[in-house]
């Protein structure tokens, strides 16, 4: 499988420092009111925040962990059920995930996906038989947008909606339509509200 950014695997970051990230991309509003305005309203951000503690937790070994991981499991499991989305506790994704309108999402769970990424609903980042993508940083995926195969999608790329990618794309793109096809190279990345 291929490995992912630098910020993903070499990040020394705490779950806090990704789920304020994450919580810094729905609008510039970090603090403990705003994380629990958007726990209790924002269905997508629930995902993601259980997302995390999932992934943080599956591999953590302290008196009590295993009935904490699982706790958060069941509500994982709750959360993307009630939006028709998966997103694999095992998928590898760097701090500053923004779902936006989160219904209808497929991630493999080993696609690989990198820092302040866009999703919109209704993508699919899938697998074939020659392998899974690999998402870089700040990458925007439009709606109905399909990412499948063993490709790269580089740093700073928007994916137009209803698109089909099935090539690598290069950094500072922008690719629309099925097949995809590039609309505008040395795009500016086009990702919002990140935290650095």
């Amino acid at each position: 499988m291929k490995d992912s950014a630098h910020e993903i695997n070499n990040n020394n970051s705490t779950l806090l420092d990704v789920i304020k990230c994450d919580l810094y991309r729905l609008g510039e509003k970090k603090g403990i009111k705003e994380f629990i305005k958007q726990l209790l309203l924002n269905r997508s951000y629930r995902v993601v925040v259980t997302y995390r503690l999932c992934h943080a937790l599956r591999s953590k070994s302290f008196l009590g962990s295993n009935v904490l991981f699982y706790i958060c499991y069941f509500f994982h499991r709750l959360f993307t059920g009630s939006i028709s989305t998966e997103i694999p506790i095992n998928t590898k994704i760097g701090p500053g995930l923004l779902i936006l309108h989160g219904y209808n999402i497929v991630i493999n769970k080993q696609a690989v996906i990198g820092s302040n990424v866009t999703i919109f609903h209704q993508v699919t980042i899938g697998a074939t038989k020659t392998g899974v993508p690999v998402i870089k940083d700040r990458v925007v995926l439009g709606v109905g947008s399909i990412i499948i195969g063993s490709i790269t999608i580089n740093e700073d790329v928007t994916v137009g909606a209803g698109s089909v990618v099935t090539k690598s794309i290069d950094k500072n793109t922008i690719v629309a339509g099925n097949p995809a096809k590039v609309i505008q190279k040395n795009a500016p990345g086009r990702a919002k509200n990140i935290l650095r």
